[in-house]
């Protein structure tokens, strides 16, 4: 099998795995947001989006920066794994320490109250996160994905049992925040279980072994941390300018849209880096893989994405129930972030193969200052407009780091774009009758619910007599790529 072919092999196997999981959780994030909108306020949403905003801050630091310098890396030592373990306990024990400092801070910062016992509680997550975190890493780095996804659909299932018992409860928005702890928890000591039998840590830490890893890492530390500012710049500003019930409504809009999409680009990087990785000193096999990776997403979310952007309307009340209905237009325009980071998500793990952490680094720093600024002066417009420039800085963000990541690697745009142009025109096709399907519903005086499935029913018969009409020759590139000896 030549290195193309194995690493499309690697990939695909890794994407089923790694799909199945994010379909499973992205389900329950849906089922997550149906219930609690009919138990919780937007204010206690809002209070929960607060804390996280900070927590994932400081989770930037949490190991360290060194799983992806364990990936790329090729030459880690039972000793170097030992230290970097240690390193990451105590990392955690310093982070929780800090959260706790930083929690007056806060609650002052957004003048809540009540935000006070959920930075307390939430910051337990940096005790129970790191014994399993090198473990997360040694996994991906071997491309043991199902693993990974049993690990990860496991912990989504307990944590959303707990989260619904406790707003049941009356809990309030510490439902969440149990939510959250029992997730990482449940996701931590699993790590730990299916790890252990292939390596385990010893009683040995030198400063030595973290010679290369700890360059590599604080360049990752630093990219995590900007590009989080830089994506969560928008919370800081609603949540200190707009209130509590404001971010709420774009938190749960967030949850619903943007995140499930970002946790695909993550099932892209996750997949892919490792395998990249490997061929970091081809530029022929890094341009198939990147161009096979953006076909793949043109394919199979360019249509998702426009057929829930026109079906707003009719979907989000649905799931979320009365007192929600700010929520609609801000999802709307953040279909167009997803879109966007999801096209973004290629050029990471490609620069990231080529040891080029300084890159992300110093972009997401410029983007992170220019969103904060931009954001700022906008505050007083309301949420919809600070959307719209979220929705832009992002397509800016795209195109630059596009244009970079295909010059390293020796790719032009228009090989690019043409990779996705039928897959985008049929994405195009589908929305405009998506669009025709609705207000014919409408005329037709539907219900909501009759009106939701005719909206998905002629979307999805367009899509597959496009599919087979137009990628035939893909469909079985893919076919046999996931089901073995059916490359025929």
């Amino acid at each position: 099998m030549t290195g193309h072919a194995r690493m499309k092999r690697h990939a695909i196997r890794g994407i089923q795995w790694t799909g199945m999981s994010t379909l499973v959780t992205s389900a329950f994030q849906y089922v997550q947001v149906a219930v609690l909108t009919r138990f919780l306020s937007p204010s206690d949403f809002g209070l929960m989006a607060m804390a996280m905003v900070v927590i994932g801050i400081v989770q930037a630091f949490n190991d360290m920066g060194i799983s992806n310098a364990v990936i790329q890396r090729q030459d880690t030592t039972r000793d170097r794994l030992s230290s970097l373990f240690w390193l990451e306990i105590a990392a955690g024990l310093g982070l929780f320490a800090f959260t706790l400092a930083i929690t007056p801070l806060t609650v002052g910062f957004y003048n809540e109250p009540a935000l006070l016992w959920v930075m307390i509680w939430i910051s337990t997550i940096f005790l129970v996160t790191p014994p399993g975190q090198l473990y997360l890493v040694l996994l991906q780095r071997d491309l043991r994905f199902k693993d990974l996804a049993i690990i990860d659909i496991s912990a989504t299932i307990v944590s959303t049992i707990v989260m619904f018992v406790a707003a049941f409860a009356g809990l309030g928005v510490m439902a969440l925040v149990l939510g959250q702890i029992v997730y990482f928890g449940v996701r931590s000591l699993q790590l730990v279980v299916v790890g252990l039998p292939h390596w385990r840590p010893h009683l040995h830490f030198r400063a030595s072994d973290l010679a290369g890893y700890i360059g590599f890492g604080m360049y990752q530390m630093g990219e995590r941390t900007v590009t989080y500012l830089a994506i969560n710049a928008i919370k800081f500003i609603i949540g200190r300018y707009l209130g509590a019930e404001v971010l709420g409504l774009y938190y749960v809009a967030y949850q619903i849209i943007v995140y499930p999409v970002m946790r695909i680009s993550t099932v892209i990087m996750t997949v892919s880096f490792p395998i990249l990785a490997k061929f970091q000193d081809s530029d022929d096999l890094l341009r198939r893989g990147y161009l096979h990776m953006s076909r793949l997403i043109s394919f199979s979310m360019f249509p998702v994405l426009a057929v829930v952007f026109v079906a707003a309307p009719v979907f989000v009340p649905m799931l979320m129930g009365p007192g929600w209905e700010g929520v609609t237009p801000i999802f709307q325009i953040l279909c167009t972030v997803a879109l966007f980071k999801v096209l973004g998500s290629t050029t990471v793990p490609t620069y990231l193969s080529r040891g080029r952490a300084d890159l992300g680094f110093v972009w997401n720093l410029v983007v992170a200052v220019v969103n904060a600024v931009v954001f700022y002066l906008l505050a007083g417009y309301g949420i919809q407009v600070l959307v719209l420039a979220f929705a832009a800085i992002s397509l800016l963000q795209f195109v630059v780091m596009q244009t970079i990541t295909g010059t390293m690697i020796g790719l032009t745009w228009r090989a690019y774009l043409g990779a996705m142009a039928l897959n985008t025109t049929k994405s195009v096709v589908v929305g405009v009758l998506a669009y025709l399907a609705w207000q014919a519903g409408l005329s037709l005086g539907l219900g909501d619910l009759a009106l939701l499935v005719a909206i998905t029913v002629v979307s999805l018969m367009v899509y597959m007599a496009m599919a087979l009409s137009f990628n035939r020759k893909y469909l079985r590139e893919l076919w046999g790529l996931l089901v073995p000896g059916a490359e025929t």
